[in-house]
């Protein structure tokens, strides 16, 4: 599902986003992939993470008191399904 996460500098008003590799294919290319006979390999996405942004600050706040707080595993995990389901994924 995700290959990596990384700050990102281009994010303003989200928390994250996900992106594709740089020579990586579209959602849309890849769900005709899927379709076809050989299906296509799923693409891993890169999640990138606004650090300036209230929830990913708050976030890591946390994460830095108690690293093993499951609070922030479990809002990451809806940030990356948010995510996929924004991109049709």
């Amino acid at each position: 599902m995700l290959r990596k996460s990384r700050l990102s500098s281009r994010l303003v008003n989200s928390p994250v986003c996900l992106v594709t590799q740089e020579h990586g294919y579209s959602p849309h290319l890849e769900r005709l992939l899927q379709k076809g006979k050989g299906g296509g390999p799923k693409q891993r996405r890169i999640m990138e993470l606004n650090s300036e942004h209230p929830l990913i600050a708050r976030l890591y706040e946390r994460f830095k008191s108690n690293g093993e707080d499951p609070a922030v595993g479990d809002s990451m995990e809806v940030f990356i399904r948010a995510s996929l389901a924004g991109r049709g994924i």
